[in-house]
């Protein structure tokens, strides 16, 4: 679903548990808010199946600039970041790591 909306130099990839991160290639920070927003609204406009069980999903959303001066780690800690901090304001939200 999430894919669909992606461009082929965007890469996917799951971290862990529920986590997954988004690598917008070549793109300003505006353009990433516009990408994030349309991938949360994605998944919240539709419902989800397993089985018999029908559910509702949001996205937390941290988003952080990719400088060229920050290792892998902090860049993926900035993020992380960001994302609770989208999760402490009430979820379904994306939030710029400032």
């Amino acid at each position: 679903m999430i894919l669909n909306d992606l461009r082929t130099e965007d890469i996917l990839f799951r971290v862990g548990g529920d986590e997954f991160v988004v690598l917008l290639d070549g793109i300003n920070i505006d353009g990433a808010k516009v990408a994030a927003e349309r991938m949360r609204l994605v998944i919240d406009n539709n419902t989800f199946y397993l089985g018999n069980q029908q559910f509702h999903l949001t996205l937390s959303i941290g988003l952080v600039r990719i400088d060229g001066e920050m290792d892998t780690m902090t860049l993926l800690s900035k993020a992380d970041g960001a994302m609770y901090r989208a999760k402490e304001q009430g979820k379904n939200r994306c939030v710029l790591h400032s």
